[in-house]
Parts: C-alpha cells; sequence; structure tokens
C-alpha cells in the first residue's frame, strides 16, 4: 500500500495561494503540486462511512493511450491502453485526521504497435479538493502493467492510503478524492474526441427511438368472417 498524507486543510490554502479547480486540472494535466506531509494521530480510530471523501474518477482522464510517434489518432499504431475501472474507498477517523484507504482498478491492453514492449507504465495521480472544488493536493504514482503472459489484456489493482487531518470527521465528506491518468495534451484531445463520438452516437441511436416510437401503428384487416 502507498501512503498518501496531506496536511490540514487550512494550511494547504495558505501554502498553495493560487489553488486549482478541477476544470483548470483537466486542460493542465502535465502540471503536478508538491507533495505534503503530515503526522499521523496516535489516537483510537473508528469506521465512520457516513462521512468519507467523495471519490470520482475524472472522465476525461480515465484513458491512458500509448501510439507510436506521433499518430495519436492511428488505432494502428496503437502500444498499448489503460482504463481506470473502478474505484473503491473505506475510511477510518479519529478526533485529529480521516483515513481512507482506496483500491483502484485497471484495465489495459496491448495494442498493434505493441509487439516486443511487454511492460508498461502508466503515470496517475490522486487529489483532494475542499468543497468548493479548488484543489488542495495532488500525487502522482504509477500503474505498471506487464502483456508478456497475456498479450491482449491484464487487469491490476493499486492499493492507495490517505491521511488527511481534520478537526471535525464530518469535513470528510465535504471534500472529493479525485483520480485519473496525467496525460499531456494530445492525450486529452483524444480522450476528448473519443468522448464526444460517443455522444454523438448516443444522441443518434435515442433520436432514432424516438421517431420509432412515434411511428403510427398499422393495423392489418385480416377479414376474419
Amino acid at each position: 500500500m502507498k501512503p498518501m498524507k496531506f496536511i490540514s486543510l487550512s494550511a494547504c490554502v495558505l501554502a498553495l495561494a493560487a489553488c486549482s479547480t478541477i476544470d483548470d486540472m483537466v486542460d493542465s494535466v502535465s502540471s503536478s503540486m508538491p507533495t505534503m506531509g503530515a503526522q499521523q494521530s496516535m489516537a483510537e480510530e473508528f469506521i465512520i462511512q457516513g462521512n468519507c471523501p467523495q471519490t470520482e474518477i475524472v472522465t476525461e482522464l480515465s484513458g491512458y493511450s500509448k501510439f507510436a510517434g506521433d499518430q495519436v489518432t492511428d488505432e494502428n499504431q496503437l502500444i498499448s491502453r489503460a482504463h481506470m475501472t473502478g474505484i473503491e474507498a473505506t475510511c477510518t477517523s479519529n478526533e485529529r485526521s480521516m483515513t481512507v484507504d482506496m483500491t483502484l482498478t485497471f484495465r489495459g491492453m496491448s495494442g498493434p504497435a505493441g509487439s516486443g514492449q511487454s511492460a508498461h507504465n502508466y503515470p496517475f495521480f490522486v487529489a483532494i479538493t475542499s468543497p468548493s472544488g479548488k484543489i488542495l493536493a495532488k500525487e502522482i504514482f504509477s500503474a505498471s502493467m506487464d502483456f508478456s503472459t497475456s498479450p491482449l489484456v491484464e487487469n491490476y489493482q493499486e492499493t492507495l492510503r490517505q491521511v488527511i487531518p481534520l478537526s471535525d470527521p464530518e469535513d470528510g465528506k465535504r471534500h472529493k478524492i479525485l483520480v485519473g491518468f496525467q496525460l499531456d495534451k494530445a492525450q486529452l484531445d483524444y480522450n476528448r474526441g473519443i468522448l464526444e463520438q460517443q455522444k454523438l452516437m448516443e444522441e443518434a441511436a435515442q433520436k432514432a427511438a424516438a421517431a420509432s416510437a412515434n411511428q403510427p401503428v398499422s393495423l392489418q384487416n385480416t377479414g376474419a368472417q
């Protein structure tokens, strides 16, 4: 398990005078904030699931695609791809801090241009945000997958722990923990293009279904005697 410890939120705001929002982070995914440490309380901990921070995979940053050269949109040049497929979290608290244990699930695949390249690393971040949506701290990790035994698909799990000092345990539920891949601009644009295509396809399917539902029903006269 990889530990992540953040200093108190009030001190964090002072340390980061120009805190980013999640929209800023999505548009500037290559930036990273400094790691910040904290002291763990030795007091007895208790489970308070109702006050756990919300956890969320950022949709635009949920996929990481590696392409050969600059052919970012050519699927024939795909080396490998990874997706974040799930996140589970539990939390415990004492009078000084909240500890959040998370399990992230990844699914990776090797692409047509991935021959001879079995080991891949996919950088991803975990960030904590304030109730107003400002990013207070962010840490970058790496998901490692090996396609040597299963060249097509690989499943991977990562366990992480965050210790968030809070004066009031109920403050935990008003914060968010965001996760996503650390992408460059080309990768982000690629993801946005895929999401836009999916949106257009869904809208077209909905329109087709609505048009079909509104068509008059033709009753055939069988001429029964």
